[in-house]
């Protein structure tokens, strides 16, 4: 009885229950786990020709779809509350198993994009409010059930254009799962990542990503082909993307693969004038990003408070302290 009334019930005011007492928390997870439930986590999506012609139409389904998934995000994050984070994966991941159908015919009705944004509009409201190391987890725990690591190699061992399929899906799973489309800071912290990022800011994450062999090819090539300025940018932001590793994991690689890196780009450099420039304007770049981060002039960056600003610029302070201290081994 208690479930039927359950599927009357709006997953939003079903979240609300939950919150009351550890009774009803048992009692929606029992009525969850059961297929009583799936009249009320899938949503409806049946549309007929006609109105499968209709923009207007499929536009408002997409918005119907995009609210399900949040609030169905919402009532397992409220519902889940007093689980452990590995319990709390392990629900999403039986939540994710009843709408695989569901997912399939969202992409045969509105296209993938809009089935990835499902799901990330269930993933952001499900971690709203975590703690990063807690976002990391569930980052980990969703990268490796997607296989995205796997397909990422594929891509990159092949030529480009070559796997179209897997190209496609890398872009539309990490922009629609991953980035966060929160309008403002207030709301930057529902997601893994806040978007928009700068494109400074963006390349260098990818060229960590494909590994130190792609990101030399890609970097040695800007410097055969004299683009000093833009080297040194990419060469400043690749610097901080992993000194920040090393201060998440504390293992110190990311700065040795740093100066390992621009090492071996400036050797391949064909004048020693064009050496001198690079590694001027390099510590250029890390000099004015220095000072504006001490004046508080870094607007882009997602710093909410003046602790956060402080910790930036320590890291940053200390990154180049890494490199100078590299590169006066060499000196010496």
């Amino acid at each position: 009885m208690r479930f039927r009334v359950f599927s009357f019930t709006p997953l939003s005011d079903l979240g609300q229950l939950s919150l009351s007492s550890r009774n009803f928390t048992e009692e929606v997870m029992k009525y969850i786990h059961n297929n009583d439930a799936l009249l009320v986590i899938v949503p409806n999506i049946h549309l007929n020709s006609d109105e499968e012609s209709s923009q207007l139409f499929v536009n408002w389904k997409t918005e119907y779809c995009w609210g399900h998934f949040r609030d169905l995000g919402v009532l397992l994050k409220r519902s889940t509350c007093l689980f452990s984070t590995k319990e709390r994966l392990k629900e999403v991941g039986i939540i994710l198993d009843k709408l695989k159908d569901t997912h399939s015919k969202i992409c045969t009705t509105l296209g993938s994009d809009i089935a990835y944004s499902c799901y990330g509009k269930f993933l952001h409201s499900f971690v709203a409010g975590w703690e990063d190391d807690e976002k990391f987890k569930a980052y980990l725990a969703i990268k490796g059930a997607s296989c995205l690591d796997d397909r990422i190699q594929q891509v990159l061992r092949s030529t480009p254009g070559s796997q179209p399929w897997y190209e496609r899906y890398i872009r539309v799973f990490c922009r629609e799962i991953f980035l966060d489309k929160a309008s403002d800071l207030v709301e930057k912290d529902s997601g893994f990542a806040y978007q928009p990022i700068g494109a400074w800011r963006m390349s260098p994450k990818l060229l960590k990503l494909c590994g130190e062999s792609v990101c030399f090819d890609v970097l040695g090539n800007k410097a055969m082909n004299g683009r000093v300025h833009e080297l040194s940018y990419l060469g400043y932001y690749l610097g901080q993307v992993l000194g920040q590793d090393d201060i998440m994991y504390g293992k110190g690689k990311g700065m040795e693969s740093f100066t390992s890196t621009i090492k071996q780009v400036v050797a391949v450099m064909p004048s020693n004038k064009d050496k001198t420039a690079l590694i001027s304007s390099l510590f250029n770049v890390w000099e004015e990003n220095i000072l504006s981060l001490g004046e508080g002039l870094q607007d882009d960056l997602e710093i909410v408070t003046p602790e956060e600003q402080e910790q930036v610029f320590a890291a940053s302070i200390h990154n180049l302290t890494q490199v100078l201290r590299s590169f006066s081994r060499n000196v010496q």
